[in-house]
């Protein structure tokens, strides 16, 4: 009995069939199985081995080798087509009994892959160009194999119905392209590891899949009608979705998304274009489609860890015939985030048609090509924690956990950019939301990192995530100042993406002491690189330290300024340096409510008032010439 995979007629446990073997590893999993006659044909690690039952028992195949060093195999009418480990294409009759093959024309290109249907032959080669033969509509119509030139993508996929063909294609990467070029400028880390995290998850999402056929009876080729189509048809509902994975029936075709989403175009149903299988099951971890049936298998089933190839499908279906590849052991306990990430990508990528529009301002379109790109990385992430998921990587290989400084770069810088956006109130809330759907990971990754006991990552990522609590507080409270004084000419003219409300003088409870260059009368704006204040007059000052002390339940705060005084919003004029006598050094911050339990609401105020000052110590010590001191 093999212990890489297990073979079933009608999958029935007593319909189980014995393998008798003369060289078939017991140790290799099976990558197609093609059942022709009372023969089954199984691809096994480069080579194809042919079954035939034994003459006592029907339960039990006599194997023996078919074709060495083969990548693939298929058959059309009585030929068998084999692809070589060199790339070459080879064919013979299945009726004869000698091993005498015949080879294909393609011009030296190797060939990777080949799938047969009643119409015809697709080939695919290592670049990912489509080649071609048989009878289909006016764009295939050939003896022998040519290229298809009307599809100009890489072809990554290819799954053959009774008479149809669905292609998996993606994108060329666009290295040029402004919107969705290098995330180089993302992040701080080397281009060539930036690249290679965008480039991965853009071949992952941005896919397209396509169909050929002959006839269109009951919208088997996903478009929704019945009109017969002679040349190749884009599904546009399937564009852009991160299909990864497509297997096709007689009459169906299944498609799989990056975030674990099932989607079937059903023949002869009421249901003829592309629809999501709803399941209540989120575990579906492979799957396979033949003649009239699919095989969905899920994460519950397997748990006993065995050697196992990440190539390799977990379930094949042939005629009558299901057949288990036996995988290693599933990260079942990891569960929960893998569904976080999935989730997190279709959000992202569902969310990308309400982002703003085109024309919008160069803040927000800059922002949504970040957004884009940001979307790819997770993509990365998704894919690379299936790996570890799946049982095809270690935990300390994980994206994540192995570039944890880099990830977090990325996801910082990202924020940056948000809050520059939303601090302006440049974001309506619904692309708010959908824009700050990455940030949201940070805190998943901190769950697995405490999960999987990753100390050292862990306070990296903890510490992270604090800076970016503060960074959206900030951005939230400066987007309701700016939304507050939309219409206060004077103020408007400090709107900037890069500066920051810390404090305001209308809705804290803190008051100026006066000194020779400010007064307590007036109102002030403490922003991040700026102290401004305004009443009569408009006075504006470059921040250096301020000081804060208590008095009863009054903040009282004087500035160290390095003076630009202004007497009108649009005069400026005489500039110095205070000196030690206009500063006021504080005690003790509020000794009378450190151990209070119970905050009165002035109390509390004059609390958050004290700590959005404390938290700002890391964002305004980046502004030049600027600290803050004397907040305890």
């Amino acid at each position: 009995m093999s212990k890489s995979f297990k073979l079933f007629r009608d999958e029935s446990e007593e319909n189980k069939i014995e393998i008798k073997c003369n060289g078939i590893s017991q140790e290799k999993e099976v990558r197609k199985i093609i059942s022709i006659s009372d023969k089954i044909y199984i691809l096994q690690e480069n080579a194809v081995f042919m079954g035939v039952p034994d003459d006592e028992s029907h339960n039990q195949f006599n194997f023996t080798i078919f074709k060495e060093s083969i990548l693939d195999m298929e058959f059309w009418k009585h030929q068998i087509y084999v692809v070589t480990i060199d790339g070459k294409v080879l064919t013979k009759d299945e009726r004869d009994d000698d091993d005498e093959w015949s080879e294909v024309n393609f011009s030296n290109d190797k060939i990777v892959s080949i799938k047969c249907n009643s119409i015809g032959q697709l080939f695919v080669s290592k670049s990912g160009i489509l080649y071609g033969a048989g009878n289909c509509g006016d764009i295939l119509s050939s003896d022998y194999p040519k290229r298809i030139q009307e599809i100009t993508d890489k072809v990554i996929n290819v799954t053959a119905g009774n008479d149809f063909f669905v292609i998996l294609t993606v994108d060329d990467f666009p290295y040029n392209d402004n919107e969705c070029g290098s995330i180089v400028s993302l992040v701080s880390v080397t281009s060539t590891l930036s690249d290679k995290f965008y480039r991965k998850g853009y071949d992952a999402v941005r896919t397209k899949v396509c169909t050929l056929g002959s006839r269109n009876e009951g919208g088997v080729l996903g478009t929704g009608d019945h009109i017969k189509r002679s040349h190749l048809n884009y599904i546009k509902s399937l564009e852009g979705e991160g299909v990864h994975k497509i297997s096709s029936g007689k009459e169906h075709t299944v498609a799989r998304t990056i975030d674990g989403r099932q989607i079937e175009s059903v023949d002869k149903t009421d249901f003829s274009s592309p629809r999501e299988l709803l399941s209540k099951r989120r575990d579906i971890v492979d799957f396979h489609c033949k003649d009239y049936r699919t095989k969905f298998v899920y994460s519950s089933d397997f748990t006993e860890p065995v050697n196992f190839h990440e190539n390799a499908p977990l379930v094949l279906i042939s005629k009558e015939y299901t057949l288990y590849n036996q995988p290693r052991t599933i990260q079942r306990n990891f569960e929960k985030f893998l569904i976080s990430l999935q989730n997190a990508i279709s959000e992202c990528l569902h969310g990308r048609y309400f982002l703003p529009p085109p024309n919008c301002s160069d803040l927000v379109r800059e922002l949504n090509s970040e957004f884009n790109k940001i979307t790819m990385i997770i993509s990365t992430i998704l894919l690379d924690f299936e790996e570890f998921y799946y049982g095809f990587k270690v935990l300390k290989n994980i994206s994540f956990v192995e570039f944890a400084s880099e990830i977090i770069d990325i996801f910082e810088t990202y924020t940056t950019k948000y809050c520059d956006c939303k601090s302006v109130a440049e974001l309506s809330d619904e692309p708010s939301r959908i824009l700050s759907r990455p940030i949201q990971l940070i805190e998943s990754f901190l769950e697995f990192l405490h999960l999987s006991q990753l100390t050292d990552q862990q306070e990296l990522f903890e510490k992270s995530s604090r800076k970016i609590r503060l960074d959206l507080e900030l951005a939230e409270g400066s987007r309701d100042f700016w939304i507050k004084h939309w219409k206060t000419a004077p103020i408007l003219r400090f709107k900037s993406p890069h500066r920051r409300i810390i404090l305001d003088s209308e809705t804290a409870p803190i008051k100026l002491v006066t000194s020779k260059y400010v007064s307590s009368n007036y109102n002030f704006i403490l922003f991040s690189d700026i102290f401004v204040q305004y009443g009569s007059g408009l006075s504006v000052f470059t921040l250096l330290a301020l000081w804060v002390q208590i008095e009863g339940l009054n903040l009282l705060a004087s500035a160290a300024l390095k003076a630009r005084i202004m007497e009108s919003p649009t005069t400026m004029s005489k500039e110095r340096s205070l000196s030690e006598k206009d500063i006021l050094l504080g005690g003790d911050p509020i000794p009378s409510l450190l151990n209070k339990k119970n905050y009165t609401a002035e109390e509390q105020t004059v609390l958050k008032c004290k700590n959005n000052l404390r938290r700002t110590t890391s964002f305004m010590s980046k502004t030049k010439n600027m600290e803050l001191a004397g907040v305890s």
